[in-house]
């Protein structure tokens, strides 16, 4: 189902990014023996899964091997980031070596096959794990951009499943949405609210999901899907720019990535509604 009778999407998108801010606080009120452990961002992963079952429905008992399985994987993906963030020693070939383990999986459970182009899937999913996992240097404090790509990447799959009306699609993509802008604004009241595996993988994990969701159902979407794909990039441009632009030094981080963010969104949204023109033509 694409909504609840009883809650309208707007009504359950504030539901969730409420839910998400109480949980986030949750578990950054929990003390850690080490610093560097990062588990905030299972309250992504607990408000997704939840969300993702009020939309779709409860997963089966024994999971199946296609695409609508994507609360079973967002809950492994919770695991899995909970794991990793509660063993920051592990050493970053080991990291690797999991993230794209996961990934494999992740196409070939969700198309229930290896098809030739998979592998172009297996390099989408490295391309995200690469830039959610970078750093940006703003006002000598390194902040992490993985939740503003996450909050844009899902914004314009949103819009996109919208145009073509793709209703589950939008409200998941929504969803996923509103739940990230909860945890940067939690990031940005508390400091210890810090950007972890749990967030890569869940919040990454379930952009992966949509898009092969999308390009599933109507593979013309693909170009629209690339296009949005720059929004993966945009700290590299913001850098670029503020080095070259004074008036980018000026405006505050967040102002900058909404201003870019907008031009590969709509441009991915203007090719969707062409794509669903020429289908239906």
């Amino acid at each position: 189902m694409t909504s609840s009778h009883t809650f309208s999407l707007i009504e359950l998108l504030t539901i969730v990014f409420l839910l998400t801010i109480v949980i986030t606080f949750i578990f950054s009120a929990i003390p850690q023996s080490n610093k560097n452990i990062k588990i905030s961002g299972v309250s992504i992963g607990i408000v997704f899964s939840w969300f993702g079952t009020f939309i779709l429905g409860t997963p089966d008992l024994v999971p199946r091997f296609n695409s609508n399985e994507i609360i079973t994987l967002s809950i492994s993906f919770l695991f899995l980031g909970l794991f990793l963030d509660l063993n920051p020693k592990f050493n970053k070939l080991f990291i690797w070596i999991v993230l794209i383990f996961a990934g494999m999986i992740t196409i070939i459970w969700m198309l229930n096959e290896v098809k030739f182009y998979s592998i172009f899937f297996l390099i989408g999913w490295i391309t995200l794990q690469i830039e959610l996992q970078r750093e940006s240097i703003q006002n000598n404090k390194t902040i992490s951009t993985a939740e503003l790509i996450l909050v844009f990447s899902a914004i314009g799959l949103g819009l996109i499943a919208w145009t073509n009306n793709l209703l589950v699609d939008r409200d998941l993509a929504f969803g996923l949405s509103s739940i990230c802008s909860a945890f940067y604004v939690c990031s940005k009241i508390r400091p210890n609210i810090l950007t972890g595996f749990s967030i890569i993988l869940i919040g990454g994990g379930a952009v992966f999901m949509i898009i092969i969701r999308l390009i599933e159902q109507y593979p013309s979407l693909t170009p629209s899907i690339i296009l949005l794909g720059f929004v993966l990039f945009i700290d590299r441009n913001i850098i670029y720019l503020s080095k070259n632009y004074r008036i980018c030094n000026t405006m505050p981080y967040l102002i900058n990535f909404t201003i870019l963010a907008t031009i590969p969104i709509a441009l991915s949204v203007l090719t969707a509604i062409i794509a669903s023109k020429l289908t239906i033509g």
